[in-house]
């Protein structure tokens, strides 16, 4: 009986996750602005609700500045989802990550495609994840990418 109710615990937990749109939050695909605003307001969205999944739009979303991931107290996990050709342009520079985490149970990224924005240095790196149990990247390509 106590299995059984950890088993339902635990499903609904994972059907509780939220599933948010980057769009949602002003993104636009193509526009060659930076969307990182938009994807730090999603973030903080899973962050207020126990984490969850962002989708990313087909075409090209350009991240100009790091997204901040990490909670003091809360451990929780993001999973960032391509939807049919869903490309993300680095550009945060050289004295900057892209990918900022602490405190994650798991992050995941699934679907993305992606590539360097700029002739020089695109990122300081792509992700920085400090007390985090697990980093699954899964149907990713990475393309023209210079960290330093």
């Amino acid at each position: 009986m106590k299995y059984a109710l950890l088993l339902v615990l635990l499903l609904n937990i994972t059907i509780a996750a939220k599933t948010v749109n980057l769009t949602d939050y002003g993104a636009i695909a193509n526009d060659g602005k930076n969307d990182a605003p938009a994807l730090q307001l999603a973030v903080d969205d899973l962050k207020a609700n126990d984490g969850g999944t962002i989708i990313f739009p087909g075409g090209t979303i350009d991240l100009q500045s790091y997204t901040d991931l990490k909670t003091s107290t809360v451990i929780i996990g993001y999973k960032f989802k391509g939807d049919k050709g869903s490309v993300v342009r680095i550009n945060t520079g050289a004295g900057n990550g892209t990918f900022i985490v602490g405190n994650a149970n798991q992050i995941e990224f699934d679907g993305l495609t992606f590539v360097g924005g700029s002739p020089e240095v695109d990122t300081a790196f792509l992700l920085y994840s400090n007390y985090s149990s697990q980093t699954i990247v899964r149907n990713c390509q990475f393309f023209g990418l210079y960290a330093g």
